[in-house]
């Protein structure tokens, strides 16, 4: 057991430095960002164990005082974790300070010797509880990478939108749903919810990124409103993501949408030369983004059918 201990220390000491230095790039495939995630539950698991094993004072408590204990500073442990990260390359998100909880209370119930005293049920329940709650972890893994799995079968096929899981391929500060109240082509297609902000809209980020032996991109727009609508498509490459992001490193195009379906196609010539200085690395293509900007009131596109040819 003192063996067990001593390697579990090691490994928690190993790991902890993970949590500001390392990690995957933020446009990396969401299913590794969410596998990185998992490190919460190891580490905190490692912890509790240690607790209950090493530290007297704990180690002699009952069951549930262990469980406290462990829960308590866990959740301590893990806040200060993302305050320590707020401000550097590290996003803070408070579902590692779950994670981090449930990977303490894990050990407690598996491995604490304390757990033989309390009523089975109960501790059935517990595990039972902490089991679904480590599935959705899983589930938040698996179900990102079925997408890419689909994404990277239909390549040159950007998008189009035949199940829940494309959402995920998708950032901005819009709601954006499937919907079946317009479709290019299929049953359904992303509805972007357009407000009245400097920018408003979507950016595809989560898809396959070489782009190289291609020649247009293409994309499919409804609008809805019988005035043109002003829509700018805007393509950005990772070392345009890495640096200082000025205007004139990226591609923009500006389309006027008219009242229903907009074909609109880009050379991936005219994109690759769009930086002043250097030619965009279309192997390693970043986000694909659709805005607007300074809109007089709110209003919705539909986007479908995006793919490269």
């Amino acid at each position: 057991m003192r063996r067990l201990d001593s390697c579990l220390l090691l490994a928690a000491l190993v790991i902890f430095p993970f949590f500001f230095i390392g990690g995957f790039s933020p446009y990396a495939p969401r299913s590794w960002l969410e596998l990185w995630d998992v490190g919460h539950i190891i580490f905190f698991a490692f912890g509790a164990y240690l607790l209950i094993n090493i530290v007297p004072c704990v180690k002699q408590q009952r069951f549930y005082r262990q469980l406290f204990f462990a829960l308590f500073l866990s959740f301590i442990a893990g806040a200060l974790i993302e305050l320590l990260q707020y401000g550097g390359l590290r996003e803070v998100d408070i579902f590692d300070v779950l994670r981090g909880v449930v990977g303490a209370a894990l050990a407690i119930a598996w491995c604490s010797p304390k757990a033989r005293s309390i009523n089975r049920y109960s501790l059935l329940a517990i595990k039972s509880l902490l089991v679904f709650m480590l599935l959705l972890q899983c589930y938040s893994v698996f179900i990102p990478a079925l997408d890419e799995h689909k994404a990277r079968k239909a390549f040159p096929l950007l998008a189009e939108f035949d199940s829940v899981g494309e959402l995920g391929r998708w950032i901005g500060d819009t709601e954006k749903t499937l919907s079946t109240e317009q479709a290019f082509k299929g049953g359904s297609a992303l509805k972007v919810q357009l407000q009245v902000r400097p920018f408003s809209g979507a950016t595809l980020k989560y898809m396959p990124r070489d782009w190289r032996g291609y020649s247009h991109f293409v994309a499919s727009i409804y609008s809805p409103e019988k005035e043109p609508l002003p829509l700018t498509i805007r393509i950005d490459d990772l070392q345009h993501k890495q640096s200082e992001q000025l205007y004139n490193d990226r591609f923009n195009r500006r389309f006027l949408l008219v009242q229903g379906w907009n074909t609109l196609t880009i050379d991936l010539q005219d994109v690759a030369a769009a930086p002043v200085a250097r030619d965009m690395d279309l192997s390693a293509v970043a986000t694909v983004g659709f805005f607007t900007s300074k809109l007089r009131r709110p209003t919705i596109i539909f986007i479908d059918n995006i793919y490269l040819e």
